[in-house]
C-alpha cells in the first residue's frame, strides 16, 4: 500500500522529466550495488572492462558530486540483454529506451525502438536472467 502511494506521488515527477538528460532520473539499485553489478556486467562481457563505476553509477542517477562521463558507456553484449537490463533497471522511467539510446553504444548503433522489440519479444531474456541471478546472489552476500 505505501509503496503504492510513493509510486503515485514519484509518477508526475517522473514522466516530467526531460528525455535528454544523461543519466537516468531513477534506478532500482542502489550506488553500492551497482558497483557489484557492474563487476559481474564486466566478467559476462556485457559492457565495456574499461567503463568506471563513476560513469556507471552516474548514468543510473547517481549523479550528485560526479563527473559526467565523457562519452556514452560502451554495451557489448547483445541488444536485448541490454533491454531487459534497462527495463529492470528502470521500471518507472517514461521512454526509458529512447534515454538508453543517448546513453549507450553498441558500435553499430542503438535505437530506442529496437530496444522495445528486443523487451517485448523476449530477446535474451535467459541471457539478463544467468547474469541478473550472479549480480544477486553476490549483492545478498555482500548484505547490500
Amino acid at each position: 500500500k505505501y509503496i503504492k502511494s510513493i509510486i503515485d506521488i514519484l509518477r508526475p515527477l517522473l514522466t516530467a522529466y526531460d528525455s535528454q538528460n544523461d543519466y537516468f532520473p531513477f534506478c532500482a539499485y542502489s550506488a553500492e550495488q551497482l558497483q557489484i553489478i557492474l563487476s559481474v556486467l564486466k566478467s559476462e562481457k556485457q559492457i565495456a572492462e574499461d567503463t568506471r563505476v563513476s560513469d556507471f553509477q552516474y548514468i543510473c542517477s547517481y549523479t550528485q558530486g560526479r563527473d559526467k562521463p565523457s562519452g556514452k558507456v560502451v554495451w557489448l553484449g547483445n541488444i536485448g540483454t541490454l533491454a531487459h537490463l534497462i527495463d529492470d533497471f528502470f521500471e518507472l522511467v517514461p521512454q526509458k529506451f529512447k534515454l538508453a539510446s543517448q546513453i549507450f553504444d553498441t558500435g553499430r548503433g542503438i535505437s530506442d525502438k529496437a530496444l522495445a522489440v528486443a523487451k517485448s519479444k523476449g530477446s535474451c531474456a535467459d541471457k539478463y536472467d544467468l547474469i541478473k541471478a550472479k549480480f544477486t546472489k553476490k549483492i545478498k552476500h555482500a548484505g547490500i
